[in-house]
């Protein structure tokens, strides 16, 4: 992981799909397009070559997050979970890529379990309610914002042994993030024809 992390945010102009099924969201409906674009012999490194793909599934979240903008929901953090918490300087990575606050949370290990109760709980505040002859907003159910909004999300001053991590955009890689991330619109934008030539 040193050498990925060490890996310009260019990747030495190294590129990644990482397509190798369908990617609905992205109208990417056969996939087997996955690659590698650009490599030359200068280029040709583990580092550039990983730090690309992890990139490339950085990049589709970004895609995917510019819909949910558009549509009137705007992302104001990223909070992690799961294996990218392993390499927990990943999140300046991602910090950078969304210019975006990033948490690291403390319990981000059991984040999956974490997620499954939220849902557990707020599921079982709604059909508690449940007979009533009013409707929802007379009942008292919370919306699920609200909901997630007075959760308890550890500690963020510090003050704890196992405090959360942040990680906050670098305005210089931000803007060399970007520039990849205009590239690789422009390569998702042929990937039904890379996926023709290649199947």
């Amino acid at each position: 992981m040193p050498r990925v992390l060490q890996a310009a945010p260019d990747c030495g102009g190294l590129l990644a799909l990482p397509f190798m099924d369908d990617e609905p969201g992205l109208d990417v409906t056969k996939g087997g397009s996955a690659g590698l674009y650009g490599l030359d012999t200068t280029n040709a490194d583990a580092g550039n070559a990983v730090k690309a793909a992890l990139l490339s599934v950085m990049f589709n979240l970004k895609l995917g997050s510019e819909v949910l903008s558009a549509q009137g929901y705007p992302r104001t953090e990223l909070v992690l979970s799961g294996g990218i918490t392993k390499t927990p300087e990943l999140g300046q990575v991602l910090a950078d890529v969304f210019d975006a606050r990033v948490t690291l949370l403390s319990s981000a290990e059991e984040g999956t379990a974490w997620g499954a109760a939220l849902l557990a709980a707020y599921r079982h505040l709604v059909l508690a309610t449940e007979g009533s002859e009013s409707n929802s907003v007379d009942k008292g159910i919370i919306s699920w914002s609200d909901f997630l909004s007075g959760i308890d999300r550890g500690d963020t001053t510090g003050t704890k042994s196992r405090a959360n991590t942040q990680f906050l955009p670098d305005a210089g890689r931000v803007a060399a993030y970007q520039a990849v991330y205009e590239r690789y619109k422009e390569l998702v934008a042929t990937e039904a024809r890379i996926g023709d030539a290649v199947r």
